[in-house]
């Protein structure tokens, strides 16, 4: 019983360390939520949101520290005012903090 316990443990700790996200993945995430936040706007928004998604999103990333947990990954964005703490795990992502 207890060898099928230590087994599960280190394969889910496995299975997170795999599926860590990194930077580019943040990256990615950033620019599906510009354009998923931009979907209830009109057209022209719609357009130009789909357009510089990635130029935001780059832009952002470059405010982004990233600290590596081996397990999970935190990102901090600090840009102006505007402070961001996302939790990425099992290659998702969560915000957990905005001031």
């Amino acid at each position: 019983m207890k060898q099928r316990i230590i087994i599960a443990t280190v394969g889910i700790a496995a299975l997170f360390a795999f599926t860590n996200p990194d930077m580019p993945d943040y990256e990615q995430y950033l620019r599906k939520e510009i354009v998923q936040n931009s979907q209830n706007s009109d057209v022209v928004t719609q357009t130009v949101s789909t357009l510089f998604s990635g130029l935001a999103s780059g832009l952002i990333v470059n405010f982004t520290t990233r600290t590596n947990f081996l397990l999970f990954s935190l990102y901090e964005t600090n840009m102006a005012q505007n402070h961001y703490k996302v939790l990425g795990a099992l290659d998702n992502f969560v915000v957990i903090q905005h001031k």
